[in-house]
């Protein structure tokens, strides 16, 4: 005979071999006979379960056949539940025992079976690639890490779980991942080698807008590496890229030109900034107006004072213009006007 005691005893279930007797608790008056049409209790109960685990985590699926209305588990580490199909976070890795009381209104049956929880630490491993002293690292280690701590070689670190790391020099570094889940740490190693940079450039040749609004400035570069060809991507009020280093009809304004050559394994790349300048002309111009006549209505002379003047154009500000250096000009209306002289 087995005797289960489920939350506070709350009842007293008698079975013998897995299977059950029923009783009826029925009050019986003195002289009273039995009801004859007493009805047969349901199918006995069967217990039983299956479960799967990742890690630490359990999760139980209730296979009982009768059907039961309640179920009591026991994980086997000093916690219990009373849902149907729970799940259980293990604290550690090991064998336990879990059982599952099952019952209805008249029985409860029970079943145990040995679990085997494993947690393994991850398994470290990763992969490298980039261009010049910029080298972008990929995790690829296994069995789920939560936490991750990068040692580049250099003095420098990162939690990330794919960082990318910039070199100050060229050498030979030794880069160390660290992965760490809930059920350990473990780390992986690697050599980065950065090789010197073989990509010579020499000194840039520009020339600068040679007139107003000409926007024609020119870059010129010269570049030699082992690893052709060269690639040259400049950026700034226009962008462009080009293999020969000759740019043209560029305005003024800063630029920005990187030169790449085409190793395959580690690309070396060189930037260099450079301005072109807009065109400068020289000299700075002033009006003298001579207003004698103004009062009566009579025209207003226009005095150019510049050197090195080629042209000349005038707008008085009543939509009148003229191209000579020193005009004479007569208003038909009174009033404020802008006069702007434009040399060149």
């Amino acid at each position: 005979m087995k005797l289960f005691y489920v939350l506070g005893l709350l009842s007293l279930i008698v079975a013998f071999n897995n299977t059950r007797s029923h009783f009826e608790n029925k009050k019986m008056e003195a002289g009273s006979q039995p009801n004859e049409k007493s009805e047969l209790p349901p199918p006995p109960l069967d217990a039983g379960f299956t479960f799967t685990s990742y890690h630490l985590m359990a999760s139980f699926t209730d296979t009982s056949s009768g059907p039961p209305t309640a179920w009591f588990w026991d994980f086997g580490d000093g916690n219990f539940s009373t849902l149907q199909n729970p799940g259980h976070n293990y604290a550690t890795p090991g064998s336990y025992t879990v059982c599952l009381i099952v019952m209805d209104a008249f029985s409860a049956d029970t079943v145990c079976q040995p679990i085997l929880i494993t947690c393994p630490a991850p398994q470290p491993d990763f992969s490298f690639s980039g261009s010049g002293l910029m080298v972008n690292f990929t995790d690829l280690a296994t069995e789920s890490p939560n936490f991750w701590l990068w040692d580049f070689g250099d003095g420098n670190t990162s939690t990330q779980q794919n960082p990318s790391h910039t070199y100050a020099a060229n050498g030979i570094y030794t880069v160390c991942s660290t992965v760490t889940n809930e059920c350990g740490t473990d780390s992986s190693c690697a050599t980065v080698i950065i090789p010197a940079c073989d990509l010579r450039v020499d000194p840039l040749v520009i020339t600068d807008e040679s007139a107003a609004a000409a926007n024609d400035g020119t870059l010129t570069v010269t570049a030699v590496s082992s690893y052709p060809p060269i690639t040259y991507t400049l950026t700034g009020p226009i962008n462009a890229m080009n293999g020969t280093g000759t740019f043209n009809n560029l305005p003024p304004g800063d630029y920005t030109i990187r030169i790449t050559d085409a190793n395959a394994t580690r690309p070396c790349a060189v930037d260099s900034t450079f301005s072109i300048q807009a065109f400068d002309c020289g000299f700075d111009p002033a009006i003298m107006v001579d207003m004698t006549n103004q009062c009566n209505g009579g025209p207003i002379h226009f005095t150019a004072i510049a050197s090195g003047v080629t042209s000349y154009l005038w707008d008085f500000g009543d939509g009148q213009t003229s191209t000579d250096q020193n005009p004479t000009h007569t208003y038909q209306d009174t009033g404020r006007f802008t006069v702007t002289l434009t040399v060149s």
